[in-house]
Formats: C-alpha cells, structure tokens, sequence
C-alpha cells in the first residue's frame, strides 16, 4: 500500500511527495511512517539523510512493495532490516530482542515501518523511546495513539508489549518465560 499524494509541479521541478503518517521520533536520528511508494521512499532517503530503514513486516520477496523498497535501499546504499512483526500477537522473544538491537545500533538516521504506520510502528516508536531516548513508559505510549492510526481495539497487542516492557535482560529472560500465557485485552 503506498501512501503517496501527488502535488503539483513548480514548473520543472517536481513538488515533493505529500506523506501520510510520516512522523518524527528523533529529530535527525529517527522516522516514523507507513508503506511509502519506491518514489516516496527515495525522496525521504534524500530529504532525511536516511541510512537504515526498518522494516517491520518481514522479508516479502514475492511482494511488489518489498522489491521496490528493496531496490531503492540497495540503490541510496541504505541499509534494509526486516522484522516481521504481527501487530495482533506479541512477539516472540528472539523476535524483540532482534528488534531492540536494531534499535540501539542501527546507522541514523533510521526510518521505521510497517503497512499503516500504526501499530507495529507505533510500538517500535515507543521501544525506541525508552531504551535509546531513556524517556518514560507515558511519553514512549504516546506513540501508540489515534494521532497516529493507531487503535488499542485493534491491536491491543502492541500496547500490552509497551505496558510490560522493561529495558533490562532480567525483563526480556522474563518475557521469554511467559509471553505466551501474556493476554493482549482491548
């Protein structure tokens, strides 16, 4: 799904695309946005300087979408990472602890992702917000909000992650321990 509205030109120069749900989390090191076009992508890689973009709906090879991003990354030299996230089930521990990594040392600036730029996005934003900015657990929820598309009834998965999670090992060896007996409840 590409989020991308034409503008119009300003005579020969084309305008820039106009991005839906495109958000800052850090100024200059971090980005939040849905699916963008290979068009809307390159045009963001130029404009934010972007260096790792990631992916949180997995490797998708047979999916025009991800050959196109794909192409574009491998084309800027920026690097691809993918995490396949579900946005209706926790995830798996090795799953979030890949995640975290990526987070604490992926090259900025970063651009973060998933189909709508909601939910999956919206809990990565919030990790982000914790274990890289050190901020509270209310500042990093804010990222999970309808400024964002983001609706608990529809995802109450990536709040429940927010809601327990905790940036220490002892927490994720927790995780580990439970996560499947860990109701996600609107």
């Amino acid at each position: 799904m590409a989020l991308l509205v034409t503008a119009c030109t300003d005579g020969d120069k084309p305008a820039p695309p106009i991005l839906l749900n495109f958000h800052v989390i850090e100024e200059g090191r971090a980005y939040r946005s849905p699916q963008l076009s290979g068009e809307a992508l390159a045009w963001v890689i130029d404009r934010y300087g972007i260096r790792s973009v990631v992916n949180l709906r997995g490797t998708n090879p047979d999916q025009k979408w991800y050959r196109e991003e794909a192409a574009v990354c491998r084309e800027k030299g920026v690097v691809l990472i993918d995490h396949p996230f579900n946005s209706q089930q926790l995830p798996a521990p090795e799953l979030l602890a890949g995640l975290l990594e990526t987070l604490r040392s992926a090259e900025r600036p970063m651009l973060i992702h998933c189909q709508g730029g909601a939910d999956r996005t919206g809990a990565a934003a919030a990790l982000y917000r914790m274990i890289v900015l050190n901020q509270s657990r209310q500042q990093a929820m804010a990222e999970l909000s309808a400024d964002y598309w983001h609706s608990r009834a529809k995802a109450p998965c990536m709040d429940r992650l927010i809601e327990l999670f905790e940036p220490t090992e002892a927490w994720l060896e927790q995780y580990a321990a439970t996560y499947q007996q860990i109701s996600c409840t609107p």
